[in-house]
C-alpha cells in the first residue's frame, strides 16, 4: 500500500478528497490510483492531518530516473504514453483535470 499524508493546512486537501470520491464511481484503470481508505492522524503539535491509503502503481519517475541514469527513446515514449493514457482517463472517464502538484478540479 501507499500512504499519502496531507499536511493539515495544505490547500488542495478538499480537492483531492473530491477527486478520490469521483474516482470511486468510475471503472478501474491500471494507470490511475484509487483511494482505498482515508483517516485522520494527530501530529506532535496537535494538528490533525488527512491520510489517504492508495494502491501503488509502480516506482515513481524520480526513482526510475535515478536508476536509469540515461533514458533511451523507447522507454521515454512508453512512459509518455502511460502519462497521456492516465490524463485521458482522468478527463474522459472521471471528468477531472490534473493540474500538477496533485491538484484536481471537477469538470461540470
Amino acid at each position: 500500500m501507499a500512504l499519502k499524508v496531507c499536511i493539515r493546512d495544505y490547500p488542495s486537501v478538499p480537492r483531492e478528497k473530491a477527486a478520490f470520491e469521483r474516482l470511486r464511481s468510475v471503472r478501474d484503470s491500471p494507470v490511475v490510483q484509487k483511494c482505498l481508505d482515508s483517516f485522520m492522524v494527530e501530529g506532535v503539535e496537535g494538528a490533525v492531518h488527512e491520510c489517504f491509503v492508495l494502491n501503488p502503481l509502480s516506482i515513481s519517475l524520480a526513482i526510475c530516473s535515478q536508476m536509469m541514469k540515461k533514458w533511451d527513446l523507447v522507454l521515454f515514449r512508453q512512459t509518455a504514453l502511460k502519462v497521456l493514457e492516465a490524463l485521458k482517463f482522468l478527463h474522459t472517464e472521471a471528468k477531472l483535470i490534473h493540474c500538477g502538484e496533485s491538484l484536481s478540479f471537477v469538470i461540470k
